[in-house]
Parts: C-alpha cells; structure tokens; sequence
C-alpha cells in the first residue's frame, strides 16, 4: 500500500517527534531561497530591491496577486518570481 510519504515526514524538537504537513515542508523548503541569489532572468538589482520593500524575500513569499499589485511590475516580470516558488 502506498503511503504519501509527505505526512509522515517529522520534525525532531527534543525527544518528540511532530508530524509536519505537506503544505509546512514546501514553505519550510521554500523559505530557504532567497530571491536576490536567484539569478532570475529580467530581474535585475533595481526590480529585487523593489520586491525587498514590499516584503518578498524568499521563494515561500512570492504570491502572484502580491506581486502583480507592485507598480511596474506586469505579467512577464511577475512570472520570472513565480517560476522561482515553482522550483523552476
């Protein structure tokens, strides 16, 4: 039988052992990219300092209607940031 391997993934704290969702291991995993390290194409030092002021800072804050709302930023700018919370 086939058990999705996502919930039964565990976070150590001392000797208990707390089940960690789906949803919590992506945003833990995405929490680790930041976007200036990225290397995102058309995104350049002026558009990430841009995205740092309305608070985007890692790949697990990059949400469309966030970013489609920052001036200057249409839809091929506000896609380069999404292919990154992709994984892409």
């Amino acid at each position: 039988m086939a058990v999705a391997v996502a919930f039964h993934l565990t976070v150590c704290a001392g000797s208990l052992a707390k089940p960690v969702s789906e949803s919590q291991q992506r945003l833990m995993y995405l929490e680790q990219f930041r976007i200036e390290d990225a290397g995102l194409s058309n995104i350049g030092a002026a558009c990430i300092a841009v995205l740092l002021s309305w608070g985007v800072e890692t790949a697990a804050e990059i949400e469309e209607a966030k970013i489609i709302g920052i001036l200057g930023f249409g839809r091929n700018l506000t896609e380069r940031p999404r292919q990154l919370a992709r994984g892409a």
